[in-house]
């Protein structure tokens, strides 16, 4: 989302581990952003191969919305980049 200035709407399933799934370092997790019509070839090359897949939400707008069972976030993307940004520029300054 940072790299384009996008946001994205995502919607974790009832009962995941929140801290977890969004803050956890477990190997060999990515996340990738296709566009609707190539969903279903994406759907079939990982099922092909036995790869486990989620489909996380949608990339647009100007804020990172994530939605859970018990609970939200919603932060502009401006926020983040500055967040992300600004320690970088002052390490280097």
């Amino acid at each position: 989302c940072m790299g384009g200035g996008l946001g994205a709407s995502i919607v974790l399933p009832d009962g995941v581990a929140v801290d977890g799934t969004l803050f956890g370092e477990d190997p060999s997790r990515i996340v990738i952003g296709v566009s609707q019509s190539a969903v279903d070839d994406i759907q079939k090359l990982v099922a092909e191969f036995g790869v486990p897949l989620m489909n996380l939400g949608i990339v647009g707008g100007h804020q990172l919305e994530v939605s859970w069972d018990t609970g939200e976030l919603c932060v502009p993307v401006e926020r983040l980049i500055s967040a992300y940004e600004r320690p970088i520029r002052e390490a280097l300054s």
